[in-house]
């Protein structure tokens, strides 16, 4: 309204008479500083050090100035550390602190090297964030371009994104799911009887679920075109490249810093990926049926270079190069393998808590394969029981919590305030996940709530933001539920397992996704009964 811009525009002058009259007293104490004999000696003769000083508060008292004029009425900090703004906070993330910011209001703000930042909290403008691709891109973190390169396609935005999406379909099509089942299934049995091997051991889950799912991740990607020993080196070393992946990082990827090694990181994956590729290339040539994704992928660009050899005319054809195909895998392999790692680590947690719902999935599992049978998508089709619990604990422990965006021209997404330019905006998973108007009982594990009878995410779909929403809504999202029913099925039928509690096993910690503060410390035994 006229009134509240009126208001704004005099809380403006307001401000900036208070920083003109702070910038002066700067400079007034400066000129009778007890020290200024010393510092006449360190500095030049003649050099006016008071004046240095005094534009060095007018920075510090303008850098808080701007903060709070663009953070205008949203909850936030008054005051923030000048320059770096809440930069501890983002390299030590707290989970309770973001449930507080989440409960401040639908839109909160905050400031992290420089970088203004507003939060959303609620479905609803989570929702138009991600619907809104005119105004607000998503950027993933501000050291994602670096480490991921500007040309990669999760960057495309637009008629250029749409149109290199539609090329990926073939990739997740149930019959390509159906013949990455058997690579999975492989997988998880040989690491669940490794895990069994260890004997009586308590220890922590996520390296060797990281491992786990790194392992079936390359596998469906490339097949046996990469070897053992480049799976076991991206593994080791993937991890370079999550603890960048905080939301403000140091902005020059300087040798030492995260991003620097992740950047190094990228180009072991990417030369891996190219190499792999290559091979394909080789073996769809000799006519061979596909036998992982990147064959389906070079079988589909064969049908296109066809198509357009038939068709000269086509303007809409482009030929792709290994280093954009290596890119889209290690984009996928971006959005899989640390939401796929935290998944699996809560899923054997909230099974070991719940066991009545685990003692229901091996029911359905005698069921459908009482004989410990390979699985099918046919099969896994029927797993209607293993599927609310897989979509539970999604639910429940949302991987990814918050999704940044950035907004590259003003945008309103209430009627009171509007997104300037630059801003970072982070629609949140978390508080859509566990709104209790959708969700009954939000803070309870409960598989039946996505049952028949309840069917609350039919009745709820606006709040099951799991996978995005829009035009960047995650491509993959069957094959990652796919791969999360799969491994349910085989380990609550291969193993047992029990957790060794800490002081911290109900804390939760961030590492780019959600975790167990202690990484849960589980023990499996081999299941006497299947």
């Amino acid at each position: 309204s006229s009134s509240s811009t009126q208001q704004h525009h005099e809380q403006l002058k307001m401000r900036t008479t208070l920083l003109v009259v702070c910038g002066a007293a700067v400079v007034y104490a400066a000129e009778r500083i007890s020290g200024a004999q010393i510092m006449d000696q360190i500095l030049p003769t003649g050099f006016n050090w008071s004046i240095i000083l005094g534009l060095v508060g007018v920075v510090l008292f303008y850098d808080q100035y701007r903060f709070r004029s663009k953070r205008q009425h949203l909850p936030g900090p008054n005051w923030v550390p000048p320059l770096i703004g809440k930069f501890y906070d983002s390299v030590n993330p707290d989970f309770e602190k973001y449930k507080q910011q989440w409960a401040s209001g639908e839109l909160s703000a905050t400031t992290v090297f420089q970088k203004f930042i507003v939060i959303a909290s609620t479905a609803e403008l989570s929702r138009k964030i991600f619907n809104t691709p005119a105004s607000i891109v998503p950027m993933a973190v501000p050291s994602m371009k670096d480490i991921l390169l500007p040309e990669n396609f999760i960057f495309f935005q637009g008629e250029a994104h749409f149109a290199y999406r539609k090329r990926l379909n073939p990739l997740f099509t149930r019959k390509a799911l159906a013949t990455y089942l058997p690579l999975q299934e492989e997988i998880y049995r040989r690491h669940i009887a490794s895990w069994i091997k260890k004997g009586n051991v308590h220890s922590e889950f996520y390296t060797p679920s990281r491992d786990l799912v790194m392992e079936v991740s390359l596998r469906v990607f490339c097949g046996e075109y990469i070897e053992q020993e480049t799976v076991k080196k991206i593994s080791d070393s993937y991890y370079l490249i999550t603890r960048a992946l905080e939301l403000v990082n140091f902005p020059i990827p300087l040798p030492g810093t995260k991003v620097y090694a992740a950047i190094q990181c990228r180009k072991v994956i990417v030369k891996a990926f190219e190499d792999c590729y290559a091979k394909s290339v080789q073996s769809m040539a000799k006519g061979e049926n596909p036998s992982c994704l990147l064959d389906y992928w070079v079988q589909g660009m064969q049908a296109e270079r066809e198509a357009h050899l038939a068709n000269p005319s086509d303007s809409k054809y482009v030929e792709m190069t290994s280093l954009d195909v290596a890119l889209t895998l290690l984009a996928f392999l971006f959005a899989s393998q640390d939401a796929a790692n935290s998944s699996m680590v809560w899923l054997m947690v909230l099974l070991h808590e719940h066991p009545d719902v685990l003692e229901k999935v091996r029911q359905e599992q005698r069921l459908l394969r009482p004989n410990n049978e390979p699985l099918t998508v046919e099969v896994l089709d029927h797993m209607a029981y293993a599927r609310q619990t897989a979509k539970e604990c999604l639910r429940y422990r949302p991987p990814v919590i918050m999704v940044p965006h950035e907004v590259i021209k003003p945008v309103s997404l209430t009627e009171d305030y509007v997104i300037p330019k630059g801003t970072v905006l982070v629609p949140s998973v978390y508080p859509a996940a566990h709104d209790p108007v959708a969700f009954a009982n939000p803070d309870k594990f409960d598989p039946d709530r996505f049952g028949p009878e309840r069917q609350e995410d039919v009745k709820s779909p606006k709040n099951w933001l799991i996978f995005g929403h829009g035009p960047h809504n995650c491509i993959g999202k069957e094959y990652a539920m796919t791969n999360l029913i799969a491994f349910l099925a085989l380990v609550a039928t291969e193993a047992d397992w029990d957790r060794q509690r800490t002081e911290v096993s109900d804390k939760i910690k961030i590492i780019a996704t959600i975790f167990p503060e202690d990484d849960a410390l589980l023990r499996f035994t081999k299941r006497a009964v299947v």
